[in-house]
């Protein structure tokens, strides 16, 4: 029986979270790239720098995963992507409604109109 994490409070807490998990993936990819190249030379063979190049793409794929699940609460869209080609892992604010950190709801993107702004 595994039980589920509850959800945060404070859904800028999570989103802080899961750019920690996407950071920490990085720098752990990195290291085991930086230490692919002293264990290639050792033993004589660039398949080692091949293997380590491999295990940092993965853990970028591997930390960015729960980034991508993220919703905004302002909008309830996913936060950093908006469709199939549209990506942005370091984007501050949401791709959808603009809304960001310290935004407590809604927030109009730039170049939109938030509603009710209309003169009639």
């Amino acid at each position: 029986m595994a039980s589920e994490r509850p959800p945060s409070p404070d859904p800028w807490r999570e989103l802080k979270r899961r750019r920690a998990i996407m950071g920490c993936a990085a720098l752990a990819g990195l290291a085991l790239f930086l230490a692919s190249f002293p264990l290639a030379r050792a033993l004589r063979t660039d398949k080692v720098l091949y293997a380590g190049l491999l295990l940092f793409i993965l853990a970028q794929v591997w930390g960015s995963l729960p980034l991508f699940d993220f919703r905004c609460p302002g909008c309830g869209e996913t936060f950093v992507h908006d469709g199939r080609w549209r990506r942005n892992a370091f984007t501050r604010r949401c791709i959808h409604c603009g809304c960001g950190p310290g935004s407590p709801g809604r927030a109009a993107a730039p170049g939109r109109t938030s509603p009710g702004s209309e003169r009639g």
